[in-house]
């Protein structure tokens, strides 16, 4: 009996234990920081000081400042009471790793591999304008998103959603459509599962209907926004007075190449871990160490870049120069060239 009962502690450590881990880190975290920075202490803790009402308080930011009111209506009473927003943010926290593994069905060590990704994101960010106003504001959001995409795994799986989780799943897409980015996202996630129902001839989905009605009046709600303009054109006036004149192609190049700059220019640790998970994924295919190691590369130079990249020569230079082995360079912004070479080193290797 013994034995059985220490058998299942460890089954149930083993499956477990990574949340447990998530869970130790959160509270140890947020037992250190403290909430006194940003604008968690010079803007909205002022905000109920006066004689307006939280619901005032609001309806003048719309007009002038943010669409954003749900989080605001969470946010600016959490701000006066910093010891409930710490027991919220560390069961969010601890359930993010939750979520991430329910969603990709990630079981056993798998568990602490993500675990240890969602632990190495730089969670020092979340204070850059405050604990409080940034957690509500990103972190959060991210959070209702997943809760979304377990209830329509739910749905995709035949399972009946209890009323709890549909309720809860209506309270995080409010929340989360409340955010800009997690909006546009919610948008392209829920239209996603309408077209696969109705590519299956699936159409009575009536939850799926709501959360997409919920998303859709976010965003109109959003785009009506007089406050959202009022903000951009201030920040962008304060911050890069000439990014008005910019194209629509020059500023989707400054947000891909600020996301290259961020996660690969930039020596990151979660980078270092997605390319050992790739190094992972061709053992797994080959299954042998020998032809993991011996993979040829093959360098494609682009004629985009930062600083002095001289339309892609400076890369192309470093390639050419580099002393590893096993890595052949083509010409600047041949990827179709790359693309024929490895498919013929694929086709001889099975040879």
């Amino acid at each position: 009996m013994l034995k059985g009962d220490t058998g299942a502690k460890r089954t149930w450590f083993y499956e477990n234990g990574a949340f447990v881990a998530a869970a130790l880190a959160a509270v140890l975290w947020h037992v250190v920081l403290s909430t006194n920075v940003g604008d968690d202490m010079v803007y909205f803790k002022t905000l109920l000081d006066g004689n307006s009402s939280l619901g005032e308080i609001l309806a003048h930011r719309y007009e002038t400042w943010s669409s954003r009111m749900v989080i605001e209506a969470v946010l600016i009473p959490l701000v006066h009471c910093p010891l409930l927003w710490k027991i919220l943010d560390i069961v969010i926290f601890t359930s993010l790793p939750v979520l991430l593994c329910g969603l990709l069905g990630v079981t056993g060590r798998g568990r602490w591999f993500v675990t240890g990704l969602v632990l190495l994101y730089p969670f020092a960010d979340m204070a850059s304008a405050g604990w409080i106003a940034t957690t509500t504001n990103y972190l959060w959001p991210l959070w209702g998103v997943l809760v979304i995409g377990m209830v329509l795994k739910q749905l995709r799986c035949g399972r009946k959603v209890p009323v709890w989780e549909a309720a809860a799943a209506f309270l995080a897409c409010a929340y989360a459509g409340s955010q800009e980015q997690a909006a546009v996202l919610l948008l392209l996630l829920l239209g996603m599962e309408v077209l696969h129902y109705i590519s299956e001839k699936r159409m009575k989905q009536p939850l799926l209907y709501a959360l997409c009605g919920i998303d859709i009046i976010s965003l109109i709600y959003i785009f009506s926004c007089p406050g959202n303009a009022i903000r951009s054109a201030q920040e962008m006036a304060g911050r890069m007075p000439e990014f008005a004149d910019f194209t629509f192609a020059e500023k989707l190049y400054m947000g891909l190449a600020n996301v290259e700059r961020i996660f690969i220019a930039e020596l990151d640790p979660v980078y270092c871990v997605v390319a050992a998970v790739l190094v992972l994924l061709v053992y797994r295919k080959t299954g042998d160490y020998r032809k993991t190691l011996l993979s040829p590369v093959i360098a494609v130079p682009t004629s985009v870049g930062y600083g002095a990249s001289l339309g892609g020569v400076a890369a192309l230079l470093s390639m050419l120069n580099s002393c590893a082995s096993g890595v052949s360079v083509v010409n600047i912004d041949n990827g179709f060239g790359a693309g024929y070479q490895a498919s013929l080193i694929n086709h001889l290797s099975k040879r």
